[in-house]
């Protein structure tokens, strides 16, 4: 808020004369208040997950060299920003991973919607960016890819549950284009998700304040 003051230009000093009546002089001070207008912006953001994101009890075995995946239904719709997996012991000479997201064909992984690769970190949560659309109501397959040839490291951490997993034989490094032939089917819950967010800016503005106008007057002594 800005306060600007105006003081007129008036003499503090004046003569008295015989027979002259000394003018009252009025002193004149206008305030005005000038309100300005403020825009504040913020974020708000909405993120939804699908796929298990608690970590399994158990570990996986063999992952290296092949294509673990899980098939998950989306109940909303929007785009993936990241692809997480929990593992095990992770291959100190090894820790490359890779994840994908598939689309659903007669609960058949289809097409390659998105695909992310990165290093492993041993017994924790592990991250990539992955960007892939989603619909309400659709259903997706996140699968997980390792460097190693040693069946003891790098393996998902599972539960057993009744979400529908899959297998598939595929080398390190390329994620095919259309998944191809399934290796063998069974249910397990692997600690792999997705989470599907946006973040939407949104605005408020302040109104300026009206401006205000305040004017005193302050009358001299009289003298004849």
């Amino acid at each position: 808020m800005t306060y600007i003051i105006h003081l007129p230009n008036f003499r503090d000093r004046f003569t008295t004369k015989p027979g002259w009546r000394r003018s009252a002089i009025l002193i004149g001070v206008s305030v005005f208040v000038v309100g300005s207008a403020n825009l504040v912006g913020t974020a708000s953001a909405t993120t939804s997950t699908i796929g298990t994101t608690a970590v399994g009890s158990s570990t996986d075995t063999g992952d290296g060299g092949s294509i673990p995946c899980n098939r998950y239904g989306a109940t909303g719709s929007g785009a993936v920003s990241s692809m997480s997996v929990s593992v095990g012991t992770v291959d100190p000479s090894s820790k490359g991973y890779s994840l994908a997201i598939y689309g659903d064909a007669s609960s058949n992984p289809s097409s390659l919607l998105g695909s992310a690769t990165g290093t492993l970190t041993a017994n924790s949560w592990n991250t990539l960016s992955v960007s892939a659309p989603i619909t309400s109501g659709g259903y997706y397959w996140l699968c997980y890819n390792s460097s190693t040839s040693n069946s003891a490291y790098n393996n998902v951490r599972y539960t057993s549950g009744s979400t529908p997993a899959i297998y598939k034989a595929q080398s390190y490094g390329t994620w095919p284009a259309s998944f191809g032939t399934v290796g063998s089917r069974w249910t397990d819950n692997y600690s792999i998700y997705a989470t599907v967010g946006s973040s939407t800016p949104t605005s408020t503005t302040t109104p300026p304040s009206s401006t205000t106008t305040y004017t005193t007057a302050t009358p001299s002594t009289s003298t004849t």
